[in-house]
């Protein structure tokens, strides 16, 4: 029962009605016997920052952040974390002492998904598809993971050159690279290990692939950050081409289990949190057939 005590905490974004946050974290406070609440907060961008600060003097414990303010709010914090001034990106907030601290669990959340998985990124060949927040934060973790080379494929190459250019001044003794869609990408595809798609193409409101599968083998570990639908025409088609593949669902869960924590300072429990979203994207998925 929501009353005088219970603390809130929330997700900040725009469009964010679709986010699976707050079915997540309701489902494991209450499985934790919390009095706390996670609501959603769809804001005008003109608008994010006041909300924000608007959230912080209202007593809200913290905030997710997500599109299109995760880059953007890096600049509104008080006290950034590592993994903040890093990546340029945050995805969570905490509101303390009368300040806004900001965190990127997105990283850490697709490296414990991994983790999970037994899957070690050591001596990898990496592809990475995308370059814009959550690519950066996987980006960046990967680069410490000492693979054996980490390839950036981005639609705008210049945004991909970019970020090569900053993963390479921060591991210097990483090969980082660039791939391009018009030239030899069938190559770069083959040679790779773990294939990582950061883009929005292949989400539900984004159909598509965003790479071809002809090249995609039983060697390759294919992982889809999308997470709706579960298997996205990605990870079907490198599925059945013999590959290895891991739903967009599991980082979900794993950086909610970062921001959870730093909000709580209690241990997420993502076995419960699991069944409940792959029950309701399931359902979800058999009401749309």
């Amino acid at each position: 029962m929501i009353d005088s005590e219970t603390k809130v905490v929330g997700i900040i974004g725009n469009p964010v009605r679709h986010s699976l946050s707050p079915i997540m974290h309701n489902r494991a406070l209450s499985h934790l016997g919390l009095n706390w609440v996670y609501l959603s907060f769809e804001v005008e961008p003109a608008r994010a920052r006041s909300a924000i600060e608007g959230a912080r003097d209202l007593g809200m414990v913290g905030l997710n952040v997500t599109m299109p303010f995760k880059m953007e709010a890096v600049e509104w914090v008080d006290i950034k974390d590592g993994s903040v001034i890093l990546t340029g990106s945050l995805n969570t907030l905490l509101f303390k002492d009368s300040k806004i601290m900001g965190f990127n669990t997105d990283g850490i959340g697709f490296l414990n998904s991994l983790r999970e998985k037994s899957i070690s990124l050591q001596g990898r060949k990496v592809l990475l598809i995308g370059a814009g927040g959550a690519a950066r934060a996987v980006a960046f973790v990967v680069a410490q993971q000492e693979v054996a080379r980490l390839t950036v494929l981005n639609r705008t190459p210049q945004k991909a050159h970019r970020l090569a250019q900053e993963l390479s001044s921060f591991k210097p003794e990483t090969e980082i690279n660039t791939a391009s869609y018009d030239l030899g990408l069938a190559l770069v595809i083959s040679d790779s290990d773990l294939i990582i798609n950061a883009t929005s193409v292949g989400m539900k409101d984004h159909p598509g692939i965003p790479i071809p599968t002809d090249d995609i083998d039983q060697r390759h570990i294919v992982y889809d950050l999308a997470y709706w639908p579960l298997r996205t025409e990605l990870l079907r088609d490198s599925e059945e081409r013999g590959a290895r593949v891991v739903s967009g669902l599991e980082m979900l869960i794993h950086q909610g289990a970062e921001s959870f924590r730093i909000w709580t300072g209690k241990e997420f429990p993502l076995p419960i949190v699991r069944e409940e979203l792959t029950e309701y994207l399931k359902s979800i998925e058999d009401r749309s057939r």
